[in-house]
């Protein structure tokens, strides 16, 4: 499922602040020995939760739910998840609840790191600490409400089979689903789709003045993770998605043409094919439930030097489109691989 993110702008001193907003499930989540009658927010730093570099600003924003992290949390648990009436009463309390963004050279990566307590009758019983996050070549800012949510939710699997088993369970092994993500809609990129060419209105941005091209694409594979534990083992769900930035590809008005756009085509292309090859790789990828996260970043980063390799390349061996017996070679190479990897 996928969660929109509603956001709001104001100034916090100075500082602009993002304010987000926690869209409820159609489809509620059940779990069934225990319901959360409160929630508290007992982080030592009440205030932001973090900083982001939302789409192209260069200085943080920082980052706040709507009606604070306790009435966020209750108003989602209230509509979201489904408890029986007779199920044990518990009071959670958010230990921490932070975002941060980074920007590598191609990349930025969103990290959400939290801990949620579980209380009954003023006693503890447990506490559950996580990390997930998304990396994009795209806006990552554009995940914190989904991060947010699944960690409610994984968090909630996790206790209800603790519950029933009344023992803490260590998971003994991992599944993995790898599959093509949707998140484009959502971030105002365009994901891949074979019967969905780009179109010369698709180049939105502005020509960058310092380049001697007559076009550029900027697309990249989005890679996001859900992984949801339960008595025994953990299922990891990947979802990697290849995306255009309208907002960051342009094309100058002398080169608005079918070659030029042809060409272009080709990046997203090779795009959509790596991330193809990416799905496959974690597939066959024997992944262990204490080191998946390492394991699935080592191979995302080696997926994203493949990438850019093959991208500088193929303009390299094209002159960017202007030798066209290379650039029909490429056509009918890259069409051939992605008929033998496609996964769309």
């Amino acid at each position: 499922m996928i969660l929109l993110v509603l956001l709001a702008h104001e100034e916090v001193r100075g500082q602009k602040m993002r304010t987000i907003r926690l869209k409820h499930k159609k489809v509620q989540t059940v779990v069934n020995r225990f319901r959360i009658d409160s929630v508290v927010d007992d982080r030592v730093d009440k205030g932001s939760l973090g900083g982001v570099m939302p789409g192209l600003h260069l200085r943080k924003m920082l980052v706040q739910l709507e009606g604070g992290p306790a009435s966020a949390f209750h108003s989602y648990i209230s509509k979201s998840i489904s408890s029986p009436d007779t199920a044990r009463p518990l009071t959670m309390y958010i230990k921490k609840l932070e975002v941060d963004e980074r920007q590598g050279m191609t990349m930025e990566r969103l990290t959400l790191a939290y801990s949620y307590a579980f209380y009954s009758e003023g006693q503890q019983l447990t506490q559950y600490d996580g990390e997930s996050y998304a990396e994009t070549s795209m806006d990552a800012s554009t995940y914190i409400s989904k991060l947010i949510s699944e960690s409610i939710e994984q968090t909630f699997r996790k206790l209800d089979d603790a519950l029933k088993a009344q023992v803490p369970v260590q998971p003994q092994s991992i599944t993995v689903v790898a599959r093509v993500g949707q998140v484009g809609s959502i971030s105002g990129n365009i994901p891949y789709s074979r019967s969905r060419l780009l179109g010369i209105e698709d180049f939105k941005g502005k020509a960058d003045d310092l380049s001697r091209a007559s076009a550029a694409t900027y697309s990249g594979i989005s890679v996001g993770y859900n992984a949801i534990n339960t008595t025994a083992e953990i299922k990891l769900i990947v979802d990697v998605t290849p995306a255009f930035s309208p907002e960051r590809s342009w094309c100058r008005p002398a080169a608005r043409n079918a070659k030029t756009l042809g060409h272009e085509q080709r990046h997203f292309d090779i795009t959509a094919l790596y991330a193809c090859l990416l799905i496959e790789k974690i597939r066959a990828t024997t992944f262990t439930p204490a080191g998946f996260k390492e394991e699935l970043d080592r191979l995302q980063t080696e997926s994203n030097t493949l990438l850019q390799d093959a991208q500088d390349l193929y303009d390299q061996e094209t002159s960017h489109g202007r030798i066209a017996a290379r650039q029909l070679q490429w056509d009918k190479n890259i069409e051939a691989q992605l008929n033998t990897h496609s996964c769309y």
